[in-house]
């Protein structure tokens, strides 16, 4: 399980959002429900229909994006992948998920970095149903206070 974020993915304001149908939605699912993945209620969450592809600019602090992914509740019948990307290096891939599956990423950010990109593939089977979600997700900071006590950080 990935720790939680200091900065919610939620807070920030995406530079571009890509989605195979519907349309981008933050803590809601397309029905306008809370979240729910496994069964458990999510309160900050990303709603993106695959294939989608979520870009949002990096601040320097950001030092890991972490976050829990997988198939929406509302579907029982899809099948997606999750990519981190930064520049053209894939960072984290996830197996295919299916319904009532959970996955998580913790990824180190590379140093320099200016923008970051969340991709769902369909699985090479189509679209239908594949409600995506990230849940919890957002960014580690680097501690003010680890970086003034160690100035090599």
């Amino acid at each position: 399980v990935a720790p939680l974020p200091d900065v919610k993915l939620t807070s920030l304001e995406p530079i571009s959002t890509t989605v195979g149908w519907g349309e981008f939605l933050q803590n809601v699912n397309s029905e306008g429900n809370p979240i729910v993945l496994e069964d458990q209620e999510y309160a900050s969450g990303i709603f993106a229909h695959a294939p989608s592809v979520l870009e949002y600019k990096l601040e320097e602090s950001f030092i890991r994006f972490v976050a829990g992914m997988g198939v929406e509740n509302s579907k029982t019948d899809a099948s997606v992948i999750f990519k981190v990307q930064v520049g053209e290096t894939v960072l984290a891939k996830s197996p295919v998920l299916n319904s009532g599956l959970t996955w998580y990423f913790n990824v180190e950010i590379p140093a320099g970095e200016e923008t970051i990109k969340l991709i769902v593939e369909d699985a090479d089977d189509g679209k239908i149903n594949d409600h995506s979600v990230w849940v919890n997700a957002g960014f580690r900071v680097k501690s003010v206070e680890l970086e003034e006590s160690n100035p090599t950080l």
